[in-house]
């Protein structure tokens, strides 16, 4: 993991902390970490796909 990543997920549970102080700590977490894995999965294919088309184009 980069060390941009790891800021912006500190920012992010940050933020999340902020919001959702009223709300079961253990739910939110693992609402995030679900979403997190989630972005990451589709950002791979998303990756994965824009090399492709690029290849298959030229």
């Amino acid at each position: 993991m980069g060390v941009y990543q790891k800021l912006c997920y500190k920012v992010e549970d940050v933020f999340v902390k902020m919001l959702t102080q009223n709300q079961d700590k253990m739910v939110v977490t693992e609402k995030v970490e679900t979403y997190r894995t989630k972005k990451n999965s589709v950002g791979e294919e998303e990756t994965g796909s824009r090399i492709q088309v690029r290849t298959t184009t030229c």
